[in-house]
């Protein structure tokens, strides 16, 4: 027969293995909702990201004479009246922060690869081609921090010339 002292040593050996069995099943559930929470922000990431990227658009399909000025402004920056410059520089600020913000997510893994690939392609085609972006640059890169601005002026430096 078993001693109390035998008992309780056992007791507590049995306690101590489901403890220990409750705290794994704790971290793995732990560990699926962290990864379901990710899910979760990434998804966020990517309607925030679309979103963002989509409202410029949105704005001047609206608006038949912002999209005169826009389509101006690309290819004779100097034709446009001051207003019409200021409008355009506008626009930019904000097509320029939704590339900002595809740069930042990407660099965090929060959107998905494809979303960049597309996003950055069409924001360094219009950038190389377009004479106006060059110069909304030239006037506004003092808004944008490192390492945007840079990763925009290594995209400019190394961009044939527009003509």
């Amino acid at each position: 027969m078993q001693s109390r002292k035998e008992r309780i040593e056992i007791g507590a050996l049995i306690a101590e293995i489901v403890g220990a069995i409750a705290v794994v099943i704790s971290v793995i559930y732990l560990a699926v909702q962290i990864a379901e929470g990710n899910k979760e922000l990434r998804s966020q990431s990517h309607y925030n990201a679309l979103s963002l990227g989509q409202r410029p658009f949105e704005i001047e399909l609206e608006n038949a004479e912002l999209a005169r000025i826009i389509s101006t402004g690309y290819v004779e920056p100097g034709s446009l009246s001051a207003e019409e410059w200021y409008r355009f520089e506008q626009y930019q600020v904000m097509a320029f922060n939704a590339w900002e913000y595809y740069y930042y997510e990407h660099g965090k893994d929060a959107i998905p690869e494809q979303l960049w690939i597309g996003a950055n392609a069409y924001y360094h085609q219009n950038l190389v081609t377009k004479p106006g972006l060059a110069r909304f640059w030239e006037e506004y890169r003092h808004i944008y921090a490192e390492p945007f601005r840079s990763y925009v002026e290594d995209i400019l430096a190394s961009a044939e010339p527009v003509k």
